[in-house]
């Protein structure tokens, strides 16, 4: 009897099993009508539902890094990998994981992925076992690299991988040959990259369905949801640099006139009370603080939204955003036009934030029009895998394409003897180069081969001038230009008969505030050659002119201003912290002034705003960038050109020529001089059109501009004059100062009379 009992009661658990699994599935299918069945989670979209792909016997080891956020991006890319390759997933059930393996496998039902169908010798011999899963990261790394030196083993670790779009696809063409071996593809990184996402969105979104039974609270679908990203802040206020203030928010929402629908602002638990959540409540009256019941609850809440405010850089919102119904409205802020994003989708709406972050200064920018810094950014290791090179050859160059390395790397060793790179962009965490096209890599390296191998005893030597930066550098081109053409190095010096320093490295008139002891060109850039300077030669030769030479000298310029890594990363930071936003489309325009009356029968003319804006063609409104070394054209620009929309770096100008002859410090900071330069050449590039007068340092900026690859409009405004140098020209400061203060008085009469101003 007592067999038979626990027979009756085996069956009965047994059905009640089945019923329990039944209405469970039947109630999630009920759920979530409008999303795909798993069954093609093995199946490779590009081949169709139908035509299975051949399963190899392969597993994927997801490391699960971070928190939840990071886990989903995670996630899908194993997923990715799996449905293309037929493969099995492990999870590592470490650090973070071991919460999200509890609790994500109810609530993200979709995400994960069956483990490999591997027999027990195989396990065996792979090393594989549930405690390998769990132990510390110490331990399982001799294993990782046991498999990866047997060529078992594929790791695609943080930091070190490509998973852009031609990555992945070169990733999955490794793992899926036959012949390569590779049995674990060990994905130990976060994978937050648009890249590899491109075709699959669709996947992607009924993987990371959250599942209703984690959802307690959905907002309604004409609510707006505000994710603020607050998380490792103190108790009372909002991270500084990450969340952005109660402006940008109000703006938005007026803007698409939404201020009057509900308001969900979703935060955490112990920011309800902070700063900024507080004064979100009061600018939205029908506001509900939302922390969520957990934060599963919370990713339902951004998730089920129809329309969203994302916080920037937080892979929380970005994946839920990712998996939200594809008619919501994601509205996302960048603070420039080269992001740090990682997920770029056509349908979102990105909102260019104001320099101060209290409102927005363009809506809807397209994305083509937005440089993406996370794009192709391929650290160093992969490079070197991809193409051959070993550790030890690595820094003798890559072949091709673009790489990207941390600012804790150390790369101007590497690049003084690797000139066919160019510094390409940075980011808070990044400095990116790319080499230049086949002819110009070629030249650079023959230059460099000459002036690091070629005979120092033959060295073309000549003064380094301090007339002006663009000036002082063609000196440098030409000679270089010269040396290679006689095959001889070249090398810089200081006039022994002149002062023993550059004077954007100390000030001009003494010395004074010094760069570095070397008070020299290389206090910034990095070293032209092996050779010390010989005897200076006269610099009264020139290279030939012809079309050849022109393009030779650009490139020589560009070889000759590489910059040490201290100064990349200032002029990157000085551009964050002091640059305005620049609305686009804009025009570039170099109102030249200064000295340039005080060159006798070789002076240039004081040309007035309006000229420039004539020649242009500019008339009416329009957005101008405007670069100028006198402070007056500034106030000139504001107050008689109201119409336009300035935009300018804050500094210190000299006004009209009280400077004096070739003064181009007027801050008496060389350093300081040298970044705003800086930030020139790189805010230029975002216009499309450049006017200028006639200037050196007016072609260091077209050649600023042209480098992206984008056509540039360039309109020199005093190309049609006969005679651009005349002794008469001295006079033309007078004359354009009185005729401001002329224009100064009527305005001020029409004003205090309440007339219209033209």
């Amino acid at each position: 009897m007592t067999g038979k009992k626990c027979l009756v009661l085996v069956i009965i658990t047994t059905v009640l099993n089945l019923v329990y699994i039944t209405r469970t599935f039947l109630a999630r299918a009920d759920r979530f009508p409008s999303y795909p069945s798993r069954t093609h989670l093995f199946v490779s979209p590009q081949e169709g539902d139908a035509q299975k792909c051949a399963p190899r016997k392969g597993v994927v080891v997801s490391a699960l890094l971070g928190p939840l956020g990071d886990n989903l991006f995670e996630l899908a890319f194993a997923n990715r990998i799996a449905t293309q390759l037929c493969w099995g997933v492990v999870y590592r059930n470490a650090w973070l994981a071991k919460d999200f393996l509890r609790k994500g496998k109810k609530c993200f039902p979709n995400a994960f992925v069956a483990p490999p169908n591997l027999t027990g010798k195989e396990n065996k011999n792979l090393g594989f076992g549930a405690s390998l899963w769990k132990a510390p990261e110490d331990e399982i790394n001799p294993w990782v690299h046991s498999l990866e030196k047997s060529g078992r083993l594929l790791p695609c670790r943080h930091e070190e991988c490509d998973f852009t779009q031609p990555g992945t696809e070169m990733l999955l063409e490794r793992l899926s040959e036959e012949s390569s071996g590779y049995r674990i593809f060990y994905a130990k990184a976060f994978f937050i990259h648009h890249g590899w996402m491109a075709g699959w969105e669709e996947e992607i979104r009924d993987w990371l369905q959250a599942d209703s039974l984690c959802c307690k609270n959905i907002p309604p679908d004409e609510a707006v949801v505000i994710h603020v990203r607050d998380f490792e802040v103190e108790k009372e206020a909002a991270e500084p640099y990450v969340a952005l203030p109660v402006g940008f928010f109000v703006h938005l929402l007026q803007h698409y006139d939404l201020q009057d629908r509900p308001v969900w602002i979703l935060c955490k638990p112990g920011s309800v009370n902070s700063t900024l959540v507080q004064e979100l409540v009061s600018h939205f009256p029908n506001s509900v603080v939302q922390p969520g019941a957990s934060e599963y609850d919370a990713f339902c809440i951004l998730q089920r939204a129809k329309t969203l405010v994302l916080s920037h850089k937080s892979t929380f919102s970005q994946a839920a955003a990712l998996s939200a119904a594809p008619d919501a409205v994601v509205h996302y802020p960048v603070l420039n036009y080269q992001p740090f994003l990682t997920v770029r989708m056509r349908q979102w709406k990105y909102h260019l934030v104001s320099k101060d972050r209290s409102n927005i200064a363009k809506f809807e920018v397209p994305v083509d029009a937005m440089k993406f810094r996370m794009d192709s950014e391929t650290p160093e290791e992969v490079q070197r895998r991809e193409v051959g090179i070993s550790p030890i050859e690595s820094f003798g160059g890559y072949s091709q394409g673009r790489f990207c390395t941390t600012w804790l790397r150390p790369l101007d060793e590497w690049w003084a003897h690797n000139p066919e790179w160019g510094f390409e962009s940075a980011s808070d965490e990044f400095q990116c180069f790319e080499r230049y096209h086949d002819d110009k890599a070629r030249f650079l390296r023959g230059v460099y081969d000459l002036q690091w191998s070629g005979d120092c005893t033959a060295v073309h030597t000549r003064h380094m001038w301090s007339s002006g930066w663009g000036a002082d550098f063609s000196n440098v081109a030409d000679g270089l230009l010269l040396g290679f053409e006689d095959k001889r190095p070249f090398q810089i010096t200081f006039d022994p008969h002149d002062n023993h320093w550059w004077h954007y490295a100390a000030v001009k008139e003494d010395g004074s505030n010094p760069t570095c002891d070397s008070k020299d060109m290389f206090c910034y850039f990095l070293p032209l050659s092996r050779c010390k300077p010989g005897a200076i030669e006269m610099s009264n030769r020139y290279p030939n002119e012809n079309s050849t030479n022109t393009l030779r000298r650009k490139w020589l310029h560009d070889y000759a201003t590489r910059q040490q890594q201290w100064l990349r990363r200032s002029v990157f930071d000085f551009i964050n912290e002091k640059a305005p936003a620049i609305p686009t489309p804009c025009t570039a325009l170099h109102v030249r002034r200064s000295d340039v009356v005080l060159h006798d029968q070789f002076s240039r003319k004081y040309f007035p705003i309006s000229f420039y804006l004539r020649k242009a063609g500019l008339e009416g409104r329009g957005n101008i960038l405007l670069f100028t070394d006198d402070a007056s054209a500034i106030e000139e620009a504001r107050e008689l050109h109201p119409n336009y929309n300035w935009v300018y770096l804050e500094r210190k100008r000299h006004r009209g020529s009280e400077g004096g002859w070739e003064n181009q410090t007027p801050s008496k900071k060389p350093v300081e001089e040298v970044m705003v330069l800086l930030a020139i050449f790189e805010l230029a590039k975002q216009c499309d059109t450049f006017v200028h007068t006639n200037s050196n340092l007016a072609d260091v900026i077209y050649n600023s501009m042209i480098s992206t690859g984008r056509p540039v409009r360039r309109i020199r405004a005093d190309g049609d004059l006969d005679n651009i140098y005349n002794q008469n020209n001295t006079f033309s400061e007078a004359i354009l100062k009185k005729q401001l203060r002329a224009h100064m008085k009527r305005r001020k009469r029409e004003v205090m009379g309440g007339r219209q101003i033209d």
